[in-house]
């Protein structure tokens, strides 16, 4: 027997947390949202940002501006480890691009991101090549719920 008291529980707090999530103004989501690779947020993926990411690896210096923990994160996986580091060294040496998550092309991880991957997976309206690419945050060729979790987790942690 169902108890529809649970069922009706469970579905009004999911609303709470998807009107919750999207109540953020875009303008507030930007002025904090730094570009996945960006640590010291000049806009350029660079040396400086690798020294900073190998400190903080290292336990050498602390990073405490949540932007730049987040900028640091390129994989998405809630850590900053040396898999990050290699892949913004990678990235830096250009030898390869990590998927960023910034599939609407501003630069930045706003909720517009969010929604377009989600819509991919629901089937609602499909990404082009190059979205594609830059969907794919886990890095694993597939872009599925656990890819828009992340998105979402690093917007709802990093710019707020």
């Amino acid at each position: 027997m169902m108890n529809w008291k649970k069922i009706a529980a469970c579905a009004a707090a999911a609303m709470t947390l998807v009107c919750s999530a999207s109540a953020m103004s875009a303008s507030a989501a930007e002025k904090y949202a730094y570009k996945k690779g960006d640590i010291n947020g000049d806009g350029i993926i660079g040396a400086t940002d690798l020294v900073r990411i190998n400190a903080y690896v290292k336990s050498i210096k602390n990073v405490s501006d949540s932007r730049s923990l987040g900028a640091a994160d390129v994989n998405f996986d809630g850590k900053i480890n040396n898999s990050d580091l290699i892949k913004i060294t990678a990235y830096v040496k250009g030898m390869k691009s990590f998927a960023d998550g910034d599939v609407t092309g501003d630069g930045k991880i706003t909720k517009a991101d969010i929604d377009a991957v989600a819509d991919h997976v629901k089937g609602i309206k499909a990404l082009t090549t190059a979205q594609k690419i830059h969907a794919d945050v886990k890095g694993d060729g597939v872009i599925n719920v656990t890819d828009v979790t992340r998105l979402a987790a690093y917007y709802n942690d990093f710019a707020k």
